[in-house]
């Protein structure tokens, strides 16, 4: 079982060195940049993830809507923060797949 918390914070601590090698002016706060890139690398999770199940199941369109709303719906409502990135990544897969059957029948109306 891949331990998704571990993988976001090493490939996040590798960029953050990459990007500080980079940094000639050393003005690039270290802890900052890795938190970033842990959030961005953990959201790439969940794109990743979602997209490929949606892949398997024949539900692209579908799941890109259900994306779409349930992404916009997050930051208008300040989104809910859990304790650890497999959480995150685990509850946002499966609310938007939880969508995808009231989504289909409002798409197949179209």
């Amino acid at each position: 079982m891949i331990n998704l918390r571990r993988l976001v914070y090493y490939l996040a601590e590798r960029m953050t060195d990459w990007i500080l090698t980079k940094d000639k002016l050393k003005i690039i706060n270290k802890f900052d940049l890795e938190r970033g890139l842990e959030i961005i690398v953990n959201f790439g999770a969940i794109i990743f993830l979602t997209l490929g199940i949606s892949f398997l199941t024949r539900s692209f369109v579908d799941t890109t809507i259900g994306m779409f709303i349930i992404g916009s719906l997050r930051v208008l409502i300040d989104g809910h923060h859990l304790s650890s990135s497999d959480l995150c990544v685990l509850y946002s897969v499966l609310l938007i797949f939880t969508s995808l059957p009231f989504i289909g029948k409002w798409t197949s109306k179209r």
